[in-house]
């Protein structure tokens, strides 16, 4: 979904706000784990369902040029005098087991490291 006030317009469409709480109840599983691939991080209302969950236990891993530094480019204060940790951070250093800054088609083509990293978190 692209654009403003996302959950405004989950909301108002019953089949989005199905998906959407789906997502928030398989998250809410205290054996849950995310797979993040292509996710900056900048939806609020996605945030704090993640932030909840690894509250309960959410394991996850995540795919993105930045790696783990994603979370921080998703943070008001990036780029600021002064960085300021804020809830999401704190997710991602309780939550986050895996990263990769591989392409997916490094991944499952030529990179036998990445693609055990990756495949590791399946298993």
């Amino acid at each position: 979904m692209i654009g403003g006030d996302k959950s405004r317009t989950i909301q108002s469409h019953p089949i989005l706000a199905w998906y959407f709480e789906q997502f928030r109840l398989y998250l809410s599983d205290p054996d849950s784990r995310l797979f993040v691939i292509g996710y900056g991080f900048l939806d609020t209302h996605v945030n704090e369902v993640i932030i909840e969950a690894v509250s309960r236990g959410l394991k996850f891993f995540v795919i993105d040029p930045s790696g783990s530094d994603v979370v921080q480019r998703a943070n008001p204060s990036f780029g600021g005098a002064i960085y300021a940790p804020n809830a999401l951070d704190d997710a991602f250093k309780k939550g986050l087991i895996g990263v990769s800054q591989r392409r997916l088609n490094e991944t499952f083509g030529n990179d036998l490291i990445s693609h055990k990293n990756v495949m590791g978190f399946f298993c």
